[in-house]
C-alpha cells in the first residue's frame, strides 16, 4: 500500500503491484495501476510526499517507508519482470495458507501493460509496523 496527500491533507492511496530497491537502498521504485489511483498520482506529482507500507505475510514483519522526494515515471522492462515475479510469489504465498483461492488472488494482482506507472523515491524515514510493542518505532 502507498499513500500520499493533497494540500488539504486529504489522503490518497493505492495498492502496490511490486517494489524494486535500487542503488543499494538509496532509491525505491514501486509500481501501481494508474487507472486505480489517479488522485494518488496527482498528489505525488504535486507534492512528492509518500508513505509506503509493506509486509511479509508469513511473519507479519511490516515496514513503513516515508519520503518527500517521490516522483512518477514510466515502467521499464526490469519493472515488468519485478511485477511478474513478485505477484507470482505473492499469489503462491497467500494461497499456501488455504484462505483465499488462487483465482481470487490472480484477479487481485491482474495488470495490463498499458496501465502501469512507477513511483520512485529516496527513502528518508523507516518505521517498523510489525504488530507488537515496537510498532511505530523509527528504524532509520
Amino acid at each position: 500500500m502507498v499513500a500520499s496527500r493533497n494540500a488539504q491533507n486529504r489522503p490518497s492511496s493505492a495498492l502496490v503491484l511490486a517494489c524494486r530497491v535500487r542503488d543499494k537502498g538509496k532509491l525505491i521504485n514501486i509500481i501501481v495501476r494508474p487507472s486505480q489511483c489517479p488522485d494518488l498520482l496527482r498528489d505525488v506529482r504535486e507534492y512528492g510526499v509518500i508513505a509506503f507500507g509493506c509486509s511479509q505475510i508469513d511473519t507479519h514483519r511490516s515496514l513503513q517507508i516515508k519520503s518527500r522526494q517521490a516522483r512518477v515515471g514510466i515502467v521499464d522492462a526490469d519493472d515488468i519482470g519485478a511485477i511478474v515475479a513478485q505477484t507470482s510469489a505473492f499469489i503462491e504465498n497467500v494461497v499456501s495458507f488455504d484462505h483465499i483461492p488462487e483465482a481470487v488472488m490472480r484477479s487481485y494482482t491482474h495488470f495490463e501493460l498499458h496501465d502501469l506507472a512507477v513511483i520512485s523515491f529516496v527513502p528518508e524515514e523507516i518505521f517498523t509496523q510489525t504488530p507488537g510493542p515496537n510498532a511505530g518505532a523509527r528504524l532509520a
